[in-house]
């Protein structure tokens, strides 16, 4: 009888054991359920009425770790938009998109006219990374060809269209008149169609100054940038362009000034022919 009573309590602690398990196997809960019947020490009912409690404490557990795992991700979620969401509110989105026809006169000796319609798509962004350092990327439509025009004509039988990396550039301000750019990035320069088309995305590095004269309106600029041309792989220096611009902007009498002068030297370059390069100037 003392045998009996012995075994009865170690296969009940198993039990126990298996019932405050998380996630215990229902089979091997079953199993021990089978036996405790088959020597007479719970009655099927009993065994039954087992069952069921300890099931339904597994699936109480379950959608209480259930219910905790959806509150912490709600939280992580939560934190991360709360970091987020001050970085997302100063970057500055922008973008546009035109559809044209345009028609121009070819020579007046054979009185045609060329006739084109053309798409452009820009759409980027500019994001501070950290109270010094800002990032901008832009994509745009065009020819990785023709570094003048983002335009792309409406031909080749409806074939698809390439957007290419207009921008992409990383700008570190440092002291309040000093920053330092490099990447593909916009053009910094001061300047007129005469010597730059607005289209122009130039690659590279730029040092700018812009120093803050007390009590005046009068603002001065120090630019000076390098930037590659053409890769040359035949060892010789590349074809660069090493460019500088001072200047500075006013208001005498509540009007606008702004001047500036300028110097771009461009470095193996003379007599040479830049076969990747063919502008589009229609």
């Amino acid at each position: 009888m003392k045998a009996v009573w012995i075994r009865c309590a170690v296969y009940l602690f198993i039990l126990a054991g298996l019932v405050s398990v998380r996630y215990a196997r229902a089979g091997e809960i079953d199993v021990l359920l089978d036996v405790l019947v088959d020597k007479g020490v719970i009655s099927a009912s009993e065994a039954q009425s087992i069952r069921t409690e300890t099931y339904d404490r597994m699936q109480a557990e379950k959608q209480k770790d259930r219910q905790a795992t959806q509150e912490e991700i709600k939280k992580t979620v939560s934190e991360g938009l709360n970091k987020t969401m001050p970085v997302l509110s100063k970057t500055k989105f922008s973008g546009d998109m035109r559809v044209r026809y345009q028609t121009s006169e070819t020579t007046k000796t054979t009185q045609t006219n060329a006739g084109l319609y053309r798409l452009r798509l820009m759409y980027g962004f500019e994001m501070p990374v950290n109270d010094q350092v800002i990032m901008g990327f832009r994509m745009a439509s065009g020819s990785s060809a023709d570094p003048s025009s983002t335009n792309q004509t409406f031909d080749n039988a409806f074939s698809k269209r390439a957007l290419w990396i207009d921008r992409a550039y990383i700008q570190y301000t440092g002291p309040s008149w000093l920053s330092m750019t490099g990447g593909k990035m916009p053009n910094p320069f001061f300047t007129t169609d005469l010597v730059w088309d607005p289209d122009i995305v130039p690659e590279g590095f730029l040092a700018a100054s812009t120093p803050a004269i007390s009590g005046s309106t009068i603002k001065p600029f120090v630019y000076l940038g390098y930037f590659p041309v053409q890769e040359n792989s035949s060892g010789v220096f590349d074809a660069s362009l090493y460019a500088a611009q001072i200047g500075l902007t006013a208001a005498p009498f509540g009007k606008p000034l702004k001047i500036g002068i300028g110097t771009y030297n461009f470095t193996k370059l003379k007599g040479q022919k830049l076969a990747s390069v063919s502008p589009n100037y229609v």
